[in-house]
């Protein structure tokens, strides 16, 4: 009855040991893609970037749908045919990724088509419009970097983190609490063993 006894502490000790593992390496690891996501956006920020999700598939396949663009800002003066911009279209602020197919310094302006569209758009891009060249794109980070960017969404990321960063906290407080007190007791097994003796 004993040996029964003694073989199930261990079983449930066990499942609690890789439960416990699973779990803190869970929130270990939700909390550091946060941590390490805010700095390099810092980090771009300082170095002039701005990030931007595509949210149509009009530069498809380069920059597809939901990709990330990092954008620089540069002189239009110095963006030339084949660059891609982000510019606002129309007084709502309506940003647009297209790519640049002609340049009018006289105007002052840019024509732009998406590559994945048959025609130029409609209207020219005055110079001013024009926030910035895509430097670089990162497929497929557009839905997370909207969740992230969003002032809804803002308080629940906060309080994951905080919740995440509490829990496993707390979980590694216990197990050093646990271990001590294996130390300062013999355990049920050494306990059972001695008794058989």
């Amino acid at each position: 009855m004993e040996k029964t006894e003694i073989k199930s502490n261990k079983s449930s000790a066990r499942a609690r040991n890789i439960l416990g593992g699973v779990f803190s390496f869970l929130s270990t690891f939700i909390v550091s893609a946060v941590v390490i996501i805010a700095v390099g956006m810092i980090v771009l920020n300082l170095l002039g970037f701005e990030l931007f999700t595509v949210e149509s598939g009009s530069m498809s396949p380069e920059y597809p749908k939901d990709s990330v663009v990092f954008v620089k800002d540069v002189p239009p003066e110095q963006l030339r045919e084949g660059d891609v911009v982000t510019y606002v279209m129309d007084a709502h602020g309506t940003l647009v990724t297209h790519r640049v197919v002609e340049t009018d310094a006289e105007t002052e302006t840019l024509i732009t088509k998406g590559d994945a569209n048959s025609s130029n758009d409609p209207s020219p891009v005055m110079w001013g419009n024009v926030v910035g060249r895509v430097e670089f794109g990162l497929p497929v980070l557009g839905a997370a970097l909207r969740i992230i960017q969003s002032e809804a969404a803002r308080p629940y990321l906060i309080a994951a983190v905080v919740v995440f960063g509490a829990v496993s906290i707390a979980g590694d407080i216990a197990e050093k609490r646990r271990k001590k007190k294996e130390k300062a007791s013999p355990t049920a097994e050494t306990a059972g063993e001695t008794a058989d003796e």
